[in-house]
């Protein structure tokens, strides 16, 4: 279901998704986390993107490489002009080169 929502763009319906999942059960695992933090990152939403990270470290999820991905590529924006809403910030851009520099410490490789 989150995967169908990915591909067919609807990232606020993965995010509610995951909310349900949250809140009823299954607990959600990384793979879950990372299917809708593409979702966000393929809108634009970028902020979401971070704070699905935080969500995930808060909840004792740890993430993966995809997480990782994911990140990275979100702090890049779109491929709009440069007075995009969905473009991040450059604070954005140094917390994604701060998370890669922390990926040994996550146990990622």
């Amino acid at each position: 279901l989150l995967s169908s929502a990915d591909v067919e763009g609807r990232w606020l319906r993965s995010l509610q998704l995951l909310l349900d999942a949250q809140l009823w059960g299954p607990r959600p695992d990384a793979v879950t986390y990372n299917v809708v933090a593409r979702a966000c990152s393929r809108a634009s939403r970028w902020k979401h993107v971070f704070d699905l990270s935080q969500q995930m470290l808060s909840r004792h999820t740890r993430p993966s490489v995809v997480t990782l991905n994911t990140l990275v590529a979100s702090s890049f924006g779109n491929d709009n002009d440069n007075d995009s809403p969905g473009r991040p910030t450059p604070l954005a851009w140094r917390r994604s080169l701060q998370l890669a520099a922390n990926a040994r410490f996550l146990g990622l490789q």
